[in-house]
C-alpha cells in the first residue's frame, strides 16, 4: 500500500508498506492485530553475496516511496505500487511531470509499460495504436498488460489539489479540510471519475 499526504504548510509524507507474500509471515503480534511481514525471504544464503542474510541488514526489495526536492525544499511526494515495476513506474510518472509538464493527476492516470527482458515489454491499456505499431517497427515485442499498477502523488500545496487516485484502481483520495479556523478539521473523501461511474459513488463524501 502506498500513501502520500501534504498539507497547506508544506509538510509532506511519502509512505509505502507491504506484508509481502501472502499475508506476510502469518505471525500476529499478540494484543495488537498487527501481522508481521516476511520480507526476509528476499535474502540469499550465498556466502559473500551483497544480499546475504545477516544481522543488522535489510533484504533487497522493491519498496520505494518517492520524494522530489528542489534547492533542498520538498516539491513532490509520489509512489508506484507493483513489485519489480516500481522503479520503472517511478521514472515514467516523474518524466510525465518533470519533462512533459503534466499535473500529478494526469501523470498518474497515464498508461504505463513494463520492460520484461530483451526487447519484450508489457503495455497497459491506453497507449495509442500508432505507438504500439511503432514499437513493432523498432523490433520490440509487446503484450497487453492484464493487471495494472497503482500510483499517487501530492504537490507541496496538497490541500488544494484534486484527487490523485489512478482511475483503474478501486481507491479514493483523502483530503483534510478546514472550513472554519475555529472548527477542527474534517475529512473529505474524493472519488475518481471512473470509480464514481462504475459504482455509483458521489463526487465526494464528508466524514
Amino acid at each position: 500500500m502506498y500513501l502520500t499526504a501534504a498539507d497547506a504548510s508544506g509538510m509532506m509524507v511519502s509512505m509505502i508498506q507491504s506484508n509481502y507474500l501472502g499475508f506476510g509471515s502469518g505471525v500476529v503480534v499478540p494484543g495488537t492485530g498487527i501481522s508481521l511481514q516476511n520480507r526476509g525471504s528476499g535474502f540469499v544464503a550465498t556466502q559473500g553475496h551483497p544480499n546475504q542474510v545477516g544481522p543488522g541488514k535489510r533484504p533487497f526489495h522493491t519498496i520505494i516511496p518517492g520524494f522530489v526536492t528542489k534547492d533542498g525544499a520538498p516539491v513532490l511526494s509520489f509512489g508506484v505500487m507493483g513489485g519489480q515495476m516500481q522503479p520503472q513506474g517511478h521514472v515514467q510518472v516523474l518524466v510525465r511531470i518533470a519533462d512533459y509538464g503534466q499535473n500529478p493527476q494526469t501523470a498518474c492516470d497515464g498508461p504505463r509499460f513494463r520492460w520484461v527482458q530483451g526487447l519484450q515489454v508489457c503495455c497497459e491499456n491506453g497507449f495509442p495504436p500508432a505507438t504500439l505499431d511503432d514499437l513493432r517497427r523498432r523490433g520490440m515485442s509487446w503484450s497487453r498488460w492484464t493487471t495494472t499498477t497503482s500510483s499517487a502523488a501530492a504537490r507541496r500545496s496538497g490541500v488544494s489539489m484534486t484527487d490523485m487516485s489512478r482511475p483503474v484502481t478501486r481507491a479514493a483520495t483523502v483530503r483534510l479540510w478546514r472550513s472554519d479556523p475555529a472548527v477542527s478539521a474534517g475529512v473529505r473523501l474524493l472519488f475518481p471519475a471512473r470509480l464514481r461511474s462504475n459504482f455509483g459513488l458521489p463526487t465526494a463524501a464528508v466524514c
